[in-house]
């Protein structure tokens, strides 16, 4: 499938089932976690794809250094050292240092494709990026709440939660800057 750049419908329909929240109330729609389940050969397909992704995004540093999200040998207790650091040497000059922290909310389920796209085209071989193309365009999914099951649905937005994608959705935005003692 790599040579044909082409990923089967049949492993981009998710099937979404609902899971209550504990002590909430059933009859509120908002009291269930929706869980995405994928087609077990597509979770396969995309771990070989990411073993063939990962040495290009290394060789190329497609991901800024600073950037600790979705990265070997890079934990969080890591990236604490690096900003003790940076407050650290502001303190020594007598600089001001200033840090935000975002936590985005939905951030995999808002992800624009078209952009996402763009950002992909212009670091990675074509072959690379028709496979991404076909694996995020044309995504289904369909509703299962205890025996019932919604229609099929399409997704416009988003990428799937997994070890692949999290990496392009850090390439999603644009404020993974440098940081700097100003």
């Amino acid at each position: 499938m790599t040579k044909l750049q082409f990923i089967p419908p049949q492993w981009k329909v998710a099937q979404i089932i609902m899971l209550l929240k504990p002590g909430k109330q059933p009859e509120d729609p908002k009291s269930y976690r929706p869980i995405s389940l994928l087609p077990i050969p597509s979770k396969i397909y995309e771990s070989l794809l990411l073993l063939r992704i990962l040495p290009l995004v290394e060789q190329h540093k497609i991901i800024p250094d600073h950037q600790f999200g979705f990265r070997r040998k890079h934990a969080t207790v890591d990236q604490i050292h690096r900003l003790i650091n940076e407050i650290d040497k502001s303190f020594e000059s007598k600089e001001y240092c200033a840090s935000v922290f975002l936590d985005i909310s939905q951030a995999f389920d808002r992800v624009w494709h078209e952009g996402l796209l763009f950002k992909i085209k212009s670091s990675l071989p074509n072959y690379i990026c028709q496979i991404l193309e076909s694996f995020i365009q044309n995504r289904r999914f369909v509703v299962q709440h205890g025996e019932a099951l919604s229609r099929l649905c399409d997704i416009n937005a988003g990428v799937p939660q997994s070890a692949c994608w999290g990496h392009y959705s850090t390439l999603s935005t644009p404020l993974t800057y440098q940081p700097q003692t100003v």
